[in-house]
């Protein structure tokens, strides 16, 4: 999943978010259309470390961000707005940073290749 994380959130997008008419920018990037609207995604896997992530630099060149962060209990696919990220591009941010930041999460199995 690592590879290309886009294409795996992509299809989640449109099973569980209801999303179509996806297109596929780059690994990290997607869009998709939702109530006649394009909305554009980015998108980071990586594993947390004593519950800290890092943003990454190019998270304004979409709407949202999406983690999916493997080895965290619960909730582990969060979706952010990359508004609310900006300022802390190429940061490490801790949990508690972003927690009242998100605006879906949900639980997802990874199997790391």
């Amino acid at each position: 999943m690592t590879s290309y994380p886009s294409k795996v959130v992509a299809a989640y997008a449109v099973l569980n978010w209801g999303m179509r008419d996806v297109k596929i920018s780059s690994p990290c990037f997607f869009s998709a259309i939702s109530k006649d609207k394009r909305t554009t995604f980015c998108c980071s896997v990586q594993d947390h470390n004593n519950a800290t992530i890092d943003i990454p630099t190019d998270v304004s060149e979409s709407e949202y961000m999406v983690f999916c962060i493997p080895n965290k209990q619960g909730a582990n696919l969060i979706v952010l707005d990359s508004r609310d990220l900006k300022d802390r591009s190429g940061e490490n941010v801790s949990f508690e940073w972003l927690a009242d930041k998100i605006k879906r999460k949900d639980r997802i199995e990874f199997k790391k290749l």
